[in-house]
């Protein structure tokens, strides 16, 4: 049977780029598990500018999709603040299923996660429904308005 494991059951080690194995304490105090308001302040910050351009979102984001039980995850993130902005704005739930052919009828939750720069979207077909292969591939092939900065700053 499944059980919480305490933390100082388990072992917390960090692996150097050399192979090196570091030990890292078990933390004093963790932030509660669950859903609530996000840990630190965050307000969306200045959205770059430019000429908007149509492109890829994959050309300024990094996309994955993974099967959970039934539902599908698709994480989005980005590798500056302001790209962060810009794609908290953009991908809306309803933005989601707009992009992604093949969500439609899906219960789908949308998750803000600034300390990450990422939107997490989980979508869960109905019963009985099979998962289309290749969600996060489309996404990440959508095209869309891109603030041209955007385009200039790249991974």
């Amino acid at each position: 049977m499944a059980r919480p494991l305490p933390q100082d059951e388990s072992g917390h080690t960090v692996v150097l780029p050399d192979g090196e194995r570091v030990r890292v304490p078990v933390p004093r105090e963790t932030a509660p598990i669950g859903p609530g308001e996000l840990p630190v302040p965050w307000s969306a910050g200045a959205v770059p500018g430019g000429e908007p351009v149509t492109a890829t979102l994959g050309s300024v984001a990094s996309v994955r999709r993974g099967v959970v039980g039934r539902g599908v995850n698709i994480a989005v993130w980005t590798w500056d603040d302001s790209a962060f902005a810009w794609l908290a704005g953009e991908l809306t739930a309803e933005r989601f299923r707009q992009l992604v052919p093949g969500l439609e009828g899906m219960d789908t939750r949308l998750y803000l996660l600034p300390n990450l720069r990422a939107v997490n979207l989980v979508a869960r077909p109905p019963r009985g429904e099979a998962l289309r292969p290749g969600l996060g591939a489309d996404l990440a092939a959508a095209r869309l308005e891109i603030p041209g900065e955007l385009l200039e700053v790249g991974p």
